[in-house]
């Protein structure tokens, strides 16, 4: 599977389905436009990945825990984009929209692909930009997903299957009226399983590539890897830290923050925020 084929397989349902109906409906001028858009992103994440490393490569540093000049600049990325956020929130509702409506045939193909038309530009200017933003303050991909995935997932206890379905999903689902949204709701199931499952995954394997000190090391340090530990011990999804609470060490870190986390998180954009290029969200797709 190819850059591009690896983006569209993990987008919101939306835009996947606006590929195929621009497709069907031979709107090559869409398909090229979206070659071009995400050609740019491509080159700006080798970029990144040139100065910064590659995302299997990342070790999280300090056991794990965040610093808190490297949590500004993790927040000083996630508030450069709130203009583009607000941007890719409103073409990703226009496109909703455009899907509910109840017309059919030609006009409902025409008002999709309109909507569509910008849809994907957006999400390319949402990612160049963040790339750009990562690559100012050199943090690599796989550092600024493990910081999203640590604050948000497992300590905000945020859920990875956010935004995974959408209106516009209800058709890629093929679900309809008269099967009374039984196709849609195993798709939603699904999806939202595959997400949360994918980010258990994929946190589980930063936390294991910590290197731990010899030794017990401080009291605050020796708590949080028991917490880490208990956490790869019980094989939970990634939401939080279970009955036990986040371990003092992490909320006296992250706790300045919340209220900055808090307003960057987008549920709408949550599955496309930490997405790059390289990822592949299974082999056997």
């Amino acid at each position: 599977m190819d850059a591009k084929g690896k983006l569209i397989a993990m987008w919101g349902c939306g835009l996947v389905l606006l590929v195929i109906v621009a497709v069907v409906g031979s709107g090559t001028w869409y398909a090229y436009r979206m070659t071009r858009d995400f050609g740019d992103v491509k080159d700006g994440e080798e970029a990144l990945i040139a100065a910064t490393g590659p995302a299997e490569d990342f070790v999280p540093a300090n056991l794990g825990l965040p610093t808190p000049g490297r949590m500004e600049d993790f927040l000083s990325v996630r508030e450069g984009l709130a203009e583009w956020r607000a941007g890719l929130e409103r073409a990703v509702s226009q496109f909703q929209a455009a899907q509910e409506r109840e017309q059919s045939g030609v006009m409902r193909f025409l008002r999709t692909l309109r909507a569509g038309t910008d849809l994907a530009p957006v999400y390319a200017g949402f990612w160049e930009k963040r790339n750009a933003l990562l690559l100012e303050r050199s943090m690599g991909p796989g550092e600024y997903a493990y910081l999203y995935r640590l604050t948000y997932y497992l300590w905000l206890g945020r859920d990875p299957a956010d935004g995974i379905m959408t209106p516009a999903g209800t058709a890629l689902a093929g679900g309809s009226a008269g099967d009374g949204g039984q196709a849609v709701g195993r798709s939603a199931m699904e999806l939202s399983a595959r997400a949360r499952d994918e980010a258990t995954a994929r946190m589980r394997a930063d936390l294991e590539r910590i290197i731990w000190p010899e030794g017990t090391g401080d009291e605050a340090a020796a708590a949080w890897r028991e917490a880490v530990t208990a956490w790869l011990a019980a094989g939970d999804q990634v939401m939080g830290f279970g009955a036990a609470g986040p371990p003092p060490v992490l909320d006296g870190i992250l706790g300045p923050f919340r209220a900055r986390l808090e307003r960057t998180y987008s549920e709408t954009l949550n599955p496309v925020e930490a997405m790059f290029t390289g990822d592949v969200p299974g082999e056997d797709d």
